[in-house]
Protein backbone atom coordinates (compact mmCIF):
# COMPACT_ATOMS: atom_id res chain seq x y z
CA UNK A 1 0.00 0.00 0.00
CA UNK A 2 3.21 2.31 0.50
CA UNK A 3 4.25 1.36 -2.62
CA UNK A 4 0.97 2.16 -4.62
CA UNK A 5 0.94 6.20 -2.32
CA UNK A 6 3.92 6.38 -3.57
CA UNK A 7 3.78 5.57 -6.96
CA UNK A 8 0.87 8.03 -6.99
CA UNK A 9 2.16 10.43 -5.57
CA UNK A 10 5.42 10.02 -7.77
CA UNK A 11 2.69 10.83 -10.85
CA UNK A 12 1.58 13.49 -8.77
CA UNK A 13 4.84 15.18 -8.16
CA UNK A 14 6.10 14.41 -11.76
CA UNK A 15 2.52 16.14 -12.96
CA UNK A 16 2.73 19.22 -10.92
CA UNK A 17 6.91 19.55 -12.13
CA UNK A 18 5.56 19.17 -16.18
CA UNK A 19 2.41 21.84 -14.81
CA UNK A 20 5.32 24.08 -13.55
CA UNK A 21 7.43 23.81 -16.46
CA UNK A 22 5.02 24.06 -19.10
CA UNK A 23 3.55 27.40 -17.08
CA UNK A 24 7.07 28.72 -16.80
CA UNK A 25 7.42 28.37 -20.72
CA UNK A 26 4.77 29.68 -21.85
CA UNK A 27 5.68 32.70 -19.25
CA UNK A 28 8.70 32.60 -21.00
CA UNK A 29 7.21 32.78 -24.35
CA UNK A 30 4.89 35.37 -23.43
CA UNK A 31 7.01 37.51 -22.43
CA UNK A 32 9.32 36.90 -25.30
CA UNK A 33 6.26 37.80 -27.45
CA UNK A 34 5.76 41.13 -25.57
CA UNK A 35 9.44 41.81 -25.62
CA UNK A 36 9.29 41.47 -29.41
CA UNK A 37 6.75 43.75 -29.69
CA UNK A 38 8.50 46.78 -27.43
CA UNK A 39 11.51 46.22 -29.34
CA UNK A 40 9.37 46.66 -32.84
CA UNK A 41 7.67 49.30 -31.65
CA UNK A 42 10.21 51.39 -29.53
CA UNK A 43 13.49 50.68 -32.37
CA UNK A 44 11.92 49.36 -35.68
CA UNK A 45 8.95 51.85 -36.43
CA UNK A 46 11.63 54.64 -35.34
CA UNK A 47 14.41 53.38 -37.80
CA UNK A 48 11.84 52.55 -40.24
CA UNK A 49 10.53 56.09 -40.52
CA UNK A 50 13.72 57.62 -40.67
CA UNK A 51 14.91 55.76 -43.42
CA UNK A 52 11.56 56.04 -45.61
CA UNK A 53 12.67 60.16 -44.90
CA UNK A 54 15.70 59.37 -45.98
CA UNK A 55 14.56 58.07 -49.10
CA UNK A 56 12.18 60.73 -50.04
CA UNK A 57 15.06 62.69 -49.79
CA UNK A 58 17.45 61.10 -51.65
CA UNK A 59 15.06 61.07 -54.07
CA UNK A 60 14.37 65.09 -53.84
CA UNK A 61 11.99 65.79 -51.81
CA UNK A 62 13.57 68.46 -48.98
CA UNK A 63 10.57 69.32 -47.58
CA UNK A 64 10.12 65.73 -45.43
CA UNK A 65 10.34 66.19 -42.12
CA UNK A 66 9.72 63.86 -39.17
CA UNK A 67 7.26 64.31 -36.57
CA UNK A 68 8.42 62.50 -33.20
CA UNK A 69 7.54 64.41 -30.00
CA UNK A 70 10.00 61.62 -28.16
CA UNK A 71 12.48 62.84 -25.61
CA UNK A 72 14.48 59.98 -26.30
CA UNK A 73 17.43 59.38 -28.52
CA UNK A 74 15.06 59.11 -31.89
CA UNK A 75 13.79 62.15 -31.00
CA UNK A 76 17.22 63.96 -30.90
CA UNK A 77 17.68 62.40 -34.07
CA UNK A 78 14.51 63.40 -35.84
CA UNK A 79 14.75 67.30 -34.33
CA UNK A 80 18.53 67.26 -36.44
CA UNK A 81 17.06 65.32 -39.22
CA UNK A 82 14.49 68.18 -39.82
CA UNK A 83 17.17 70.73 -38.56
CA UNK A 84 19.31 69.49 -41.50
CA UNK A 85 17.02 69.79 -44.07
CA UNK A 86 16.00 72.88 -43.17
CA UNK A 87 19.73 74.11 -43.61
CA UNK A 88 19.82 72.16 -46.55
CA UNK A 89 16.69 73.81 -48.44
CA UNK A 90 17.89 77.33 -47.51
CA UNK A 91 21.15 76.90 -49.17
CA UNK A 92 19.25 75.71 -52.16
CA UNK A 93 17.64 78.81 -52.72
CA UNK A 94 21.10 80.49 -51.87
CA UNK A 95 22.52 78.41 -54.57
CA UNK A 96 19.65 79.29 -56.86
CA UNK A 97 19.69 82.77 -56.47
CA UNK A 98 23.54 83.06 -56.99
CA UNK A 99 23.24 81.14 -60.02
CA UNK A 100 20.35 83.54 -61.51
CA UNK A 101 22.53 86.61 -60.83
CA UNK A 102 25.62 84.75 -62.46
CA UNK A 103 23.71 83.75 -65.41
CA UNK A 104 22.41 87.76 -65.75
CA UNK A 105 26.12 89.02 -64.90
CA UNK A 106 26.90 86.49 -67.94
CA UNK A 107 24.44 88.33 -69.96
CA UNK A 108 25.57 91.73 -69.13
CA UNK A 109 29.10 90.87 -69.64
CA UNK A 110 28.09 89.60 -72.81
CA UNK A 111 26.02 92.46 -73.94
CA UNK A 112 28.90 95.23 -72.79
CA UNK A 113 31.56 92.70 -74.64
CA UNK A 114 29.42 92.98 -77.98
CA UNK A 115 28.94 96.88 -77.44
CA UNK A 116 32.71 97.42 -77.10
CA UNK A 117 33.11 95.34 -80.37
CA UNK A 118 30.81 97.09 -81.87
CA UNK A 119 32.61 100.37 -80.95
CA UNK A 120 35.91 99.45 -82.11
CA UNK A 121 34.47 98.27 -85.37
CA UNK A 122 32.82 101.23 -86.06
CA UNK A 123 36.01 103.50 -85.32
CA UNK A 124 37.64 101.53 -87.48
CA UNK A 125 35.22 101.56 -90.13
CA UNK A 126 35.17 105.74 -89.82
CA UNK A 127 39.21 105.85 -89.61
CA UNK A 128 38.99 103.76 -93.18
CA UNK A 129 36.53 105.93 -94.31
CA UNK A 130 38.66 109.07 -93.21
CA UNK A 131 41.65 107.71 -94.55
CA UNK A 132 39.74 106.97 -98.40
CA UNK A 133 38.06 110.05 -98.20
CA UNK A 134 41.59 111.57 -97.62
CA UNK A 135 43.15 109.28 -100.48
CA UNK A 136 40.13 110.59 -102.86
CA UNK A 137 40.94 113.95 -102.22
CA UNK A 138 44.28 114.06 -102.50
CA UNK A 139 43.99 112.20 -106.04
CA UNK A 140 41.29 114.64 -107.22
CA UNK A 141 43.61 117.64 -106.15
CA UNK A 142 46.36 116.52 -108.00
CA UNK A 143 44.43 115.47 -111.54
CA UNK A 144 43.61 117.90 -113.42
CA UNK A 145 39.65 117.23 -113.24
CA UNK A 146 36.90 119.84 -114.39
CA UNK A 147 34.58 118.47 -112.31
CA UNK A 148 36.92 117.94 -109.47
CA UNK A 149 35.81 120.37 -107.31
CA UNK A 150 32.24 118.71 -107.41
CA UNK A 151 34.09 115.26 -106.13
CA UNK A 152 35.93 116.57 -103.15
CA UNK A 153 32.58 118.17 -102.15
CA UNK A 154 30.69 114.75 -102.61
CA UNK A 155 33.78 113.31 -100.60
CA UNK A 156 33.56 115.82 -97.64
CA UNK A 157 29.79 115.37 -97.44
CA UNK A 158 30.52 111.35 -97.33
CA UNK A 159 32.88 111.86 -95.08
CA UNK A 160 30.26 114.35 -92.76
CA UNK A 161 27.67 111.77 -92.99
CA UNK A 162 29.98 109.10 -92.16
CA UNK A 163 31.24 110.86 -88.79
CA UNK A 164 27.51 111.58 -87.72
CA UNK A 165 26.55 107.71 -88.22
CA UNK A 166 29.89 106.43 -86.32
CA UNK A 167 29.19 109.04 -83.44
CA UNK A 168 25.61 108.57 -82.85
CA UNK A 169 26.35 104.68 -82.60
CA UNK A 170 29.14 105.25 -79.80
CA UNK A 171 26.84 106.86 -77.92
CA UNK A 172 24.32 104.08 -78.09
CA UNK A 173 25.24 100.96 -76.02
Amino acid sequence: QLTAYYQSFRVAAIEQSRNLVMGIVLAILTFGLFLTWIIHTVLSKPFQVLINATKMVSDGDLNTRINFTRQDEFGHLSKFFNEMLTQISEHQKVLGKTNEELKQAKKDIRITAISELEKKFLTHALEQNNWNVTQAARQTARAPDPHRGSLFRRSSVALALGELAARRALRTP
